[in-house]
């Protein structure tokens, strides 16, 4: 299922539909996450609002609702039928498609039942050097909007900043303007 819509994202960006089958895709990770039941609403344990780190993020969530995004500055409950996969875009696909495609601002609630989900993370190798594609920026005439990092680089960034993790690529990995 992963290398199926890595292929449908690469030929929708107008790269070759394997532009993803190397180390950009190469170290998957899957988190089991379980969110208790809070009745009390203002003490929900959940996570807060973030967008993912990874190249791109698999969800399957139980019957309970809980997943939120984040659209036009509005909140919006994802209200998918249950055990459903969701395709959650993430930072390092923000990078690759030079801006084109943004990573999915979102979070997870629920003050009344215990929740479930599995997220199926896609992440560049430590060492994979990620940067615009230059297919992309040569088809487009268009200057890059990222410098070229190591993904290690960008996620040591992004777990120990203490700062809004939805501004890591803007504050440190964006080319001067």
């Amino acid at each position: 299922m992963r290398t199926k819509i890595l292929e449908i994202i690469a030929q929708g960006l107008g790269l070759d539909q394997n532009y993803f089958a190397n180390e950009l895709s190469e170290d998957n990770v899957l988190y089991i996450n379980s969110y208790p039941a809070c009745p009390d609403p203002s003490s929900t344990v959940g996570l807060a609002q973030h967008s993912d780190p990874s190249l791109l993020t698999i969800l399957h969530s139980d019957r309970v609702p809980g997943f939120n995004l984040l659209k036009d500055g509005q909140w919006s409950s994802v209200d998918a039928p249950p055990y459903t996969f969701l395709v959650i875009g993430g930072n390092m696909l923000e990078v690759v498609s030079n801006g084109k495609l943004k990573p999915a601002i979102h979070m997870v609630t629920n003050a009344t039942e215990a929740r479930m989900s599995d997220a199926f993370f896609i992440n560049p190798s430590k060492d994979c050097v990620v940067e615009p594609a230059k297919s992309l920026l040569d088809a487009e005439n268009e200057r890059p909007l990222y410098k070229p990092f190591k993904y290690q680089q960008f996620y040591d960034t992004y777990k120990t900043g203490s700062g809004n993790k939805n501004a890591v690529l803007d504050e440190g990995f964006k080319t001067e303007s």
